[in-house]
């Protein structure tokens, strides 16, 4: 994914820093290689991991060692049974979305190549509580769910609101924006992304550090606009709004909510800071939203 661009500057580059990793591993009594053959890159992973033994898991190829069979995803809990090597088990687990479908597979793969029995395995995974900031509910009674996410990149995003989308929301209201000084290259993009999978899009900032808060907007709404022209196109609903402060947006998405939707906030996740002209003051997204939860009352006086 694009997590890294900043310092790699291309996935190529990306993905050979990455290959040094694997090419390391020469010790087939010590060392192992567990590989998501649903990456791009898997097969010339595979080949540098050569001198060990290797583990592939997927959500797709069932050729995997490791292989999700069933899923089950809800906003509460995503339940799996996975084939192994060694076994089908069934997981319930509280990492929420299907992203983390992968996770599981990853965690399955790593036990399985250090010889942990898999029953063992199965009570870790479910015994993991959810990660802050990744897939966070904020739960204020509301007849709808608020969703708090590191997601920060293109690939992240549209993983992110696809496993929400799966989760068949009345309408799915996505808040985001770019951090300043960073890969500019994401942020149409990323506009693109939101817009593809939701129904309303509110355009923030997000740790504009030195560069003018508006760049980063204007940047993401490119890829909103050209996204929202394909769907009118195409008949379907779409809109967007800007809104420069963060505390603000958020409360816009909330207060926008309603019976069965879902909004997302995405791209500070667990981070409590708010990082403008070198300077980091308090600011906490789940905070934030839960905030906002009273300004509905007083929006649906007016």
């Amino acid at each position: 994914t694009r997590d890294h661009l900043d310092y790699h500057g291309t996935m190529e580059e990306y993905r050979n820093a990455k290959l040094k990793l694997f090419e390391t591993l020469r010790d087939p009594f010590r060392q192992r290689a567990v590989i998501n053959l649903d990456d791009p890159y898997a097969k010339d992973f595979i080949a540098a991991a050569r001198k060990v033994p290797i583990v592939t898991f997927s959500m797709e190829n069932p050729n995997a060692d490791i292989f999700v069979s069933v899923y089950e995803v809800t906003l509460f809990e995503t339940v799996v049974r996975v084939r192994t090597p060694v076994g089908t088990v069934d997981i319930a687990s509280l990492l929420v979305g299907k992203f983390n479908i992968n996770n599981i597979l990853a965690a399955i793969g790593v036990g399985l190549a250090v010889d942990i029995p898999l029953l063992t395995i199965r009570r870790g995974i479910e015994a993991l509580q959810r990660v802050p900031g990744r897939f966070e509910l904020v739960d204020g009674g509301q007849p709808f769910g608020i969703i708090v996410d590191y997601a920060h990149t293109p690939d992240a995003l549209e993983r992110l609101l696809q496993s929400v989308r799966e989760l068949n929301p009345q309408r799915l209201i996505t808040v985001f924006g770019c951090g300043g000084d960073r890969d500019r290259g994401k942020r149409p993009v990323m506009g693109e992304i939101a817009m593809r999978y939701s129904d309303f899009v509110v355009i923030t900032t997000d740790n504009p550090r030195f560069e003018d808060p508006q760049t980063p907007i204007d940047d993401i709404r490119v890829g909103v606009e050209k996204e929202l022209a394909a769907k009118q196109g195409r008949g379907e609903d779409g809109d967007f709004i800007e809104v420069l402060d963060r505390l603000h947006g958020i409360r816009v998405g909330v207060i926008m909510g309603d019976d069965r939707d879902a909004i997302v906030i995405a791209g500070k996740g667990h981070e409590k800071y708010y990082d403008m002209n070198g300077e980091k003051s308090y600011f906490d997204d789940v905070e934030e939203a839960k905030n906002a939860l009273p300004f509905i009352e007083e929006f649906t006086k007016l």
